[in-house]
């Protein structure tokens, strides 16, 4: 397995928000992110540099979400209809009557 970097809180934070996570709560000096079922804690002490085993978390959450999100295929949407007429061709019959000048209220 490669070496894992080296990094501080704000670091891991930053990794996280970006793959997707929000933060939930903070209890003290922890912060606690969720993306899906999954949950993730980091330590923010400072500047300090986090544990490996924290890091390996980090990473492997993110793995875990990437791999669990499902592949949506592009569907061709040339034949959908684009505008309001095209869903309903009587629309166009009621929109004219309730618009025009000569239309009678009741």
């Amino acid at each position: 397995m490669p070496k894992l970097p080296r990094i501080t809180a704000l670091e891991a934070e930053k990794i996280l928000l970006n793959a997707g996570f929000t933060l939930m709560r903070s209890k003290g000096s922890h912060r606690i992110y969720f993306k899906g079922n999954t949950r993730v804690v980091i330590p923010f002490h400072g500047s300090r540099i986090l544990h490996p085993k924290i890091i390996k978390q980090v990473f492997q959450a993110i793995e875990v979400t990437e791999d669990s999100q499902p592949k949506i295929p592009i569907e061709d949407q040339s034949d959908r209809p684009t505008t309001l007429e095209d869903i309903n061709p009587l629309t166009e019959d009621i929109i004219s009557d309730t618009l025009s000048p000569d239309a009678e209220i009741d």
